[in-house]
C-alpha cells in the first residue's frame, strides 16, 4: 500500500515538474526575444545584413515553437538564439553598467526633451516674490542644535530646504567690500586678499568692510533656507494668451539695464495697449485703479497677508518716479511687478516686457515642502 502511495506521490512531482519547468522556459523564451529586438534596434545600423538576418530567422523560429506549445522545440530555439546574442554582444565583465547606463542616458533625453519644450524647473533666488514665493532667506544668529547634524541634517534638507551655515574666514587679512554677481544674486561676495567668502545677500556680517580679520574667524551663521523651486509651463501659450494676475518667468535679453541669458519671475500686471502708473498702494490701468480683477492683485493691493503694497521706486532712473508717470505699452509688450514691490527690480525700472521674451506661466511649487507647496496663486 506505501508503495502504491510513493509512486503517487513521485507521478504527481514529475507532473509537476514538467508543468513549471514549462512555464519557466516559456517565460525566458519572452524575455529573450524581447532583449533580442532591443538588441537589434539598437544595433541594426551597424551589425553585417547576414548577422541580422540570422537574428530575425532565430526571432521567428522561437515564436513558432512558442505558438505550437512545443517544450522540447522552444528548448532548442531558446538555446539558438541565446547563444547568437553571445555572439553579436559578448557578455562581458561590467554588461550590467553598459545596459543601466543606456537606461539612463534615454532617461536623461527624455528630461530634456520635456525641459526644453513642455516643463521647466526654476529656482527663486530672492525675496522679490514674498510672500507670495521665497527665496533664499536667513535666520542669522540662530544656535545650532543637534538636528544640523549628520544624517538628520541631510534629511531636514531633503524635505524643508533648510540647513546650518557657517562663513569662517580662510585667511586673515582686511576684509573688502560686498561685490553682487548676476550668476549668484542671493549672496554678496567679500574678499580677503583674493580669497572669497559668499554670505546671504539679505543678512550682516559680523564684520564690516575694512575691518581686519583673522583666518578661522566667523564672518556669518545661522539658518538658511533653499529658495522655492517651481515648474514653468513653456506650453500653455500655445494655445491662450497671458492673462493678468499670473506669476510669470520671462529672459531678460534686450531689456534696458538688465543682462543678457537669465530669467525673471514676477507677477503680470499690463497687457498690450494699456497705460500703467503706479499711486501707492494702488496701480492703475488707464488711469482707473486695478481692483477685484485676480487675487493675487487684490491682496497686494490692500495689503492683506503680509503684502505691502504698490510702491514707487527711490531710484531717480526708474521709469516710474513718481504717481504722475506712465508706461504705454505697445500691443506686443506687458508690465511685470513683484509681489514684494519694496524689495523687487521690475518693470517699474526698466519698463516693458517684450512678448519674444515671455517664457511661461510658473505652475507649482515642488520643492521644499513647505506651506507654499503647490500651485502658484
Amino acid at each position: 500500500m506505501r508503495r502504491n502511495i510513493d509512486a503517487g506521490r513521485g507521478g504527481l512531482q514529475n507532473t509537476l515538474n514538467r508543468f513549471f519547468g514549462r512555464r519557466r522556459y516559456f517565460k525566458q523564451a519572452q524575455e529573450l526575444l524581447r532583449h533580442s529586438r532591443y538588441t537589434r534596434q539598437m544595433r541594426e545600423d551597424i551589425m553585417p545584413a547576414t548577422q541580422l538576418q540570422q537574428l530575425r530567422q532565430a526571432e521567428s523560429r522561437l515564436l513558432e515553437a512558442l505558438s505550437c506549445r512545443d517544450t522540447a522545440r522552444v528548448e532548442h530555439a531558446l538555446h539558438e538564439l541565446d547563444n547568437m546574442l553571445v555572439r553579436i554582444v559578448p557578455h562581458g565583465k561590467y554588461e550590467w553598467l553598459r545596459e543601466n547606463f543606456e537606461v539612463f542616458v534615454v532617461a536623461v533625453a527624455v528630461a530634456m526633451g520635456l525641459r526644453a519644450y513642455i516643463i521647466q524647473p526654476f529656482k527663486i533666488p530672492t525675496g522679490s516674490m514674498q510672500p507670495t514665493l521665497y527665496g533664499i532667506h536667513t535666520d542669522a544668529g540662530a544656535a545650532r542644535t543637534w538636528t544640523d547634524n549628520p544624517p538628520v541634517s541631510w534629511m531636514k534638507w531633503l524635505i524643508t530646504g533648510e540647513s546650518y551655515r557657517t562663513v569662517t574666514a580662510g585667511e586673515s587679512g582686511v576684509l573688502g567690500a560686498p561685490r553682487v554677481f548676476e550668476h549668484d544674486p542671493a549672496n554678496i561676495v567679500m574678499y580677503i586678499g583674493r580669497h572669497p567668502h559668499r554670505i546671504p545677500r539679505d543678512s550682516r556680517p559680523n564684520y564690516m568692510p575694512g575691518e581686519y580679520v583673522r583666518k578661522g574667524d566667523v564672518l556669518w551663521s545661522g539658518r538658511v533656507w533653499a529658495g522655492d523651486h517651481v515648474f514653468v509651463d513653456k506650453i500653455r501659450w500655445n494655445f491662450r494668451r497671458p492673462y493678468r494676475g499670473q506669476v510669470v518667468v520671462f529672459t531678460t535679453d534686450s531689456i534696458p539695464t538688465l543682462p543678457d541669458g537669465t530669467h525673471y519671475i514676477k507677477r503680470l500686471i499690463g497687457m498690450p495697449g494699456e497705460a500703467i502708473s503706479i499711486d501707492p498702494p494702488n496701480v492703475f490701468i488707464d488711469a482707473a485703479p486695478l481692483r477685484d480683477t485676480h487675487a493675487g492683485i487684490e491682496r497686494i493691493a490692500t495689503q492683506q497677508e503680509g503684502y505691502a503694497g504698490f510702491v514707487l521706486p527711490d531710484d531717480s532712473d526708474a521709469v516710474l518716479r513718481s504717481r504722475h508717470d506712465r508706461v504705454h505699452l505697445r500691443e506686443t509688450e506687458y508690465f511685470t511687478l513683484g509681489d514684494n514691490t519694496q524689495n523687487s527690480r521690475d518693470s517699474r525700472y526698466w519698463g516693458a516686457v517684450p512678448q519674444r521674451n515671455m517664457v511661461g506661466p510658473a505652475m507649482l511649487v515642488y520643492w521644499p515642502f513647505s506651506s507654499r507647496w503647490g500651485t502658484i496663486h
